[in-house]
Formats: structure tokens, C-alpha cells, sequence
């Protein structure tokens, strides 16, 4: 098979490398050198492919950045937690990635495609990057002196577990992260009480809901005093409470909550702030969920208004409020109205994020939740197995979001065969995801 191409990689076994970026030529040619955040290989057909040949051989994967340029990604890592790896790991998808000659990227993936799916190849570098990046911070802490930056980068490490879906592990660094700071810093301390704001809300996607209401209402204490009430992160606090209020079906208190926080941030930040648009969903969304429609829907659609104008129509919060509404039209049974919302939202994930984001495949999921909602059962079914294949593959096997998904398209195929009852232990989604997610731990001890 003819390559037309000069990648690298480690097909052997051995750790296939990123090309490492050059110094800017002696000469002043003006080359430039490859930017972290932009690693080229990660997005090329065949450096795809031989990393995977390597790391399924039982060898490693390593970005070999010049120094200055590791030492700026993993900076960025402690300001940001995982979000500079999501970025890296955003570009690994061999069916988007670019080559040479079109001929060799169709024999490649039909190479890789004959050995199941495309999904193992995605997941398995991905899985690799995310190592080397653990790795990364790992000899960073290894030789970090100070006590206060190892913790910081201990709670990147937590964040890159809580991104994988192992929240034990990132509950038992982050505690340990939160002890170090209160033991070196004031309690008061921003980083203390951003640690604490962090475990909180991990604890909170755990169900603790009463060790982060703790947490919560200690973290509110301390900024009201250092900050004072009206502070921006005093006031993220405030919402992140009245959000577990409201998960707890607490509504009337989440209500009151969600209400100030949205009147703080339009007092203080002004009523089309990206902060007080996300206060005014909050109490949309909690409208909705009480039933009062009537009151919900003119938030959202004013919402919606206002972020598409001022951020964008494929902005995040813009494609959160476009779901949003068209969740209520769904609740009110206005189907008509909601479904050409969730093809725009999804179409618009997949063109600006990808096909196997986990936001796209959020919103893949509700899609295929809400034709199955209409009996529209084959065109369901077909998107929960995409959606649970790409989970698999991008999140892992064992993520809650995964099982979740592929108990859905096992309930949805066990209904389309005349078996799935809807009673008893395997009837409902619930069950199906907690018996899937007992298999998946007792197949990994």
C-alpha cells in the first residue's frame, strides 16, 4: 500500500513519538514551531494509526514537546485542570483526521473497521495521551519541592480521574489535596476554597448530596467573609448549592436560591452577561421541571435570544439553551416544535466539536431519547447503539455516561425482540445500567 507520506511512528512495539517541534531556524527563516494545543501528528491518518499499531502492541505514546513548550502545557493544565487535555484529546478521531492521499486513509480505516469498529483505534490513543499527560504531571510532583504546587498539581490529577469517570479516585485526592491546603494556607485562601468548591461538586455527581452541602455551606461562609455576598465566586457557590437543591427535588428552596443568584449577577454584571444568562436557565429549567411551562418558556426562548446575538449560534451555552427549549417543548408535548431544535443542536455539536465529543454524544442520546419517546423505535435504536459505541470508545467502558447509554440500547433491542418486559430486575434503564456496570468491575478484578 502506498503511503505518500513521511509520519512516524512505532509499529514495532517501541513508544511512538509527536514529531518534536523545531527551534526557529539560525538562519531567521521564520519556521515555526508546533504549539502544544495544535500537535499535528495527533490529527494525521497515519500518525493515528501507527501509535495504535504501537500501543496495542504493548508500547507507549509520548508528545515530545521542547521544554518550554511542556512547561507551558502543563502550566496551563493547573489553570485550566483537564481542560487542555480534552483539547488534545478533541483532535484523535481517525475517521476526521487528514492525509496525504485519500486512498491511504480509506485502507486504513478499512483495516482498522475489519477488526470491529473504528472506536478501539480512538480509544486506545486516547487512552495513551491521557497516560502520557498523567505521566507528565506524575514527574512533576515527583520533583516538586514545594508542598502547596504539589497539591495543586495532585488536583489536576483528581480532575483527569473525575474526566474518566473515576470518581473515587479523584474524591480521595482531592480530599487529601483540600487537607495539605488548609494545613498550608489560610482557611480563607482562594485555592482552599477552590478545592473545596471542586470536592464539593464531585461529591455532589457521587449523590454525597450531605457531605457537599457541607462543604457548600462552609465554602459560602468563608467567601461571604473574604469576599463578601456579592462576589462572583461567592455567588458560583451560592448556584452550585441551589443545583443540588434542585437534584435533590428540593425545588422550592432551589428556587429561591437559583432567583438571588440570578438577581445578583443582573444587578452586578448586567442582564445579558454569559453568568446571568446561565442564572436565568437555571430558573427556567426549575419552572419546567415544577410544571409551570407557562413561566419557563418565555426564559428560555429570551435566553436563547440573547446567546445566540451576543455568543454565537454553536457556542456551548447557546446549544445548552437551545436543548433546553426544546426539552420544554417536548414536556408540553409540542413535538413538532422540539424536534427540529435537537437536529440543529446535535448538527451544529457535530460540525463545531466532532462526531465522539461527549457533548455531541449528549445530545445524541437525548435525540435518541425523545424518538423513542415517539415509538420511533428503529430510528432510537440506531442512534443509541451509535451513541453507546462512541461512548465506549471515547469515555471508557466503565464511565456512568456509557453504561447509561448502553443500558438504553440494550433495553430499546430487548423491547424491539418481544423480551424486554419493562418489570422486574432488568426491566428499566436503571437496572440494566447497574447490572452492566456489575459486570464491567467483576470482569476487571
Amino acid at each position: 500500500m502506498a503511503s505518500g507520506s513521511n509520519e512516524s511512528g512505532g509499529s514495532d512495539g517501541s513508544p511512538a513519538k509527536a514529531a518534536k517541534p523545531s527551534s526557529p531556524a539560525a538562519s531567521g527563516s521564520g519556521e515555526q514551531r508546533m504549539a502544544w494545543s495544535e500537535p499535528c501528528p495527533l490529527s494525521r491518518t497515519w500518525c493515528l494509526f501507527e501509535a495504535f499499531c504501537a500501543v496495542e502492541r504493548g508500547g507507549g505514546l509520548e508528545l515530545a514537546l521542547a521544554e518550554d513548550l511542556l512547561t507551558g502545557f502543563l502550566l496551563e493544565l493547573k489553570r485550566s485542570g483537564h481542560e487542555a487535555v480534552d483539547r488534545l484529546l478533541a483532535l484523535v478521531s481517525i475517521e476526521r483526521s487528514d492525509c496525504s492521499l485519500q486512498v491511504d486513509k480509506e485502507c486504513l480505516l478499512l483495516a482498522v473497521r475489519q477488526g470491529v469498529t473504528a472506536g478501539p483505534l480512538n480509544s486506545l490513543v486516547i487512552g495513551a495521551v491521557r497516560q502520557w499527560a498523567m505521566d507528565a504531571v506524575l514527574q512533576v510532583i515527583a520533583r516538586e519541592q514545594d508542598e502547596v504546587a504539589r497539591a495543586d498539581y495532585k488536583a489536576v490529577i483528581a480532575k483527569m480521574f473525575e474526566a474518566q469517570g473515576r470518581f473515587a479516585q479523584a474524591e480521595t485526592l482531592l480530599s487529601k489535596c483540600l487537607a495539605l491546603r488548609r494545613n498550608l494556607l489560610p482557611p480563607e485562601h482562594i485555592d482552599t476554597l477552590s478545592c473545596m468548591n471542586s470536592l464539593a461538586l464531585l461529591q455532589q455527581k457521587m449523590g454525597q448530596y450531605g457531605a457537599a452541602e457541607a462543604l457548600y455551606e462552609q465554602c459560602l461562609g468563608l467567601q461571604r467573609t473574604k469576599l463578601g455576598p456579592e462576589h462572583p465566586d461567592t455567588v458560583a457557590t451560592l448556584n452550585n448549592l441551589a443545583t443540588l437543591h434542585d437534584k435533590r427535588g428540593e425545588y422550592e428552596l432551589a428556587e429561591e436560591l437559583y432567583t438571588r443568584c440570578f438577581d445578583l449577577w443582573r444587578h452586578k454584571l448586567g442582564p445579558e452577561h454569559p453568568h446571568t444568562l446561565g442564572a436565568m436557565s437555571n430558573v427556567a429549567a426549575l419552572h419546567q421541571k415544577k410544571g409551570d411551562y407557562d413561566k419557563a418558556e418565555p426564559l428560555l426562548g429570551e435566553c436563547l435570544r440573547l446567546r445566540t446575538a451576543h455568543l454565537g449560534p454553536d457556542h456551548p451555552h447557546t446549544l445548552a439553551s437551545m436543548n433546553n427549549l426544546a426539552a420544554l417543548y417536548h414536556s408540553k408535548g409540542e413535538p413538532l416544535k422540539a424536534e427540529p431544535l435537537l437536529l440543529d443542536c446535535l448538527a451544529l455539536k457535530q460540525a463545531k466539536l466532532g462526531l465522539d465529543h461527549p457533548s455531541t454524544l449528549g445530545s445524541l442520546y437525548g435525540l435518541a431519547c425523545f424518538y423513542r419517546s415517539q415509538q420511533r423505535l428503529q430510528e432510537a435504536e440506531a442512534l443509541f447503539r451509535d451513541c453507546a459505541e462512541k461512548s465506549t470508545a471515547r469515555l471508557g467502558a466503565r464511565h456512568p455516561d456509557t453504561v447509561r447509554r448502553q443500558a438504553s440500547w440494550e433495553e430499546l433491542r430487548l423491547q424491539e425482540a418481544g423480551t424486554g418486559s419493562g418489570s422486574g430486575t432488568g426491566g428499566t434503564p436503571e437496572a440494566r445500567a447497574a447490572s452492566l456496570l456489575g459486570s464491567l468491575f467483576s470482569s476487571r478484578k
